[in-house]
């Protein structure tokens, strides 16, 4: 806002932001989870009792809430940063 930037350019940079970190986080979650439920699968001692498999279905409702959860989780406190006085972020502790 010093620089004159609209509040709601600012808080539309923010949940870009918040939005491209979902994705590698989804990305990444999903890569971990399928090499553990690998591993999970193929235990001698878990051989039947678990199934170690994520369904394309299932990947996509994860993704779909996770991008829900990361944009209405990054509105809030986009606003509150963009209806900040810059000069009290200046001066500190006054948030």
């Amino acid at each position: 806002r010093a620089l004159g930037i609209k509040t709601s350019k600012i808080v539309f940079s923010i949940m870009i932001e918040s939005f491209i970190l979902g994705i590698f986080s989804f990305i990444s979650a999903f890569i971990i989870s399928n090499i553990i439920l690998y591993f999970v699968k193929n235990a001698k001692e878990l051989q039947g009792y678990v199934n170690g498999e994520i369904s394309s279905q299932l990947a996509f409702y994860v993704f779909i809430a996770s991008i829900l959860m990361v944009i209405i989780g990054s509105i809030i406190p986009a606003l509150n940063a963009s209806k900040t006085d810059p000069v009290e972020l200046i001066q500190g502790n006054k948030i």
